[in-house]
């Protein structure tokens, strides 16, 4: 069954974001048991939805997975060069995903820049 840690796999195992972030590829929010200031750039990722495809004589095979991906840097163009990587491991495992890209600063530290991807996967069940 594939799931978001499928997902996970697929970008610590690309070389050239692993250059970027090493495995810093984090569940929903970096741990809190890392030393201070948290290394950057590291990335999030999130599940938004996870729904099975509409079957009617037998279970479903196959799921839509929405993921969202926040990328935390120090700099604009550090998150862009992660996204680049990110993009590219995805392409690369296969993946084409409905990709939104969004871009904030998140309201309580205005020195890390954030970029936000969200990806809709079709994965096996």
């Amino acid at each position: 069954m594939a799931d978001e840690s499928t997902i996970r796999g697929v970008l610590v195992a690309y070389a050239g974001l692993t250059a970027l972030v090493s495995s810093r590829v984090y569940d929903e929010l970096a741990p809190t048991n890392l030393p201070t200031p948290v290394t950057r750039p590291y990335v999030t990722m999130t599940t938004i939805s996870d729904v099975p495809e509409n079957m009617l004589a037998a279970a479903p095979g196959v799921a839509g997975m929405r993921i969202q991906f926040d990328i935390y840097a120090d700099s604009k163009a550090s998150a862009k060069a992660v996204l680049t990587q990110l993009r590219a491991a995805l392409h690369a495992a296969g993946h084409v995903g409905c990709e939104e890209l969004t871009q904030s600063l998140p309201a309580d530290s205005p020195d890390i820049r954030r970029i936000s991807s969200d990806w809709l996967f079709m994965l096996s069940r």
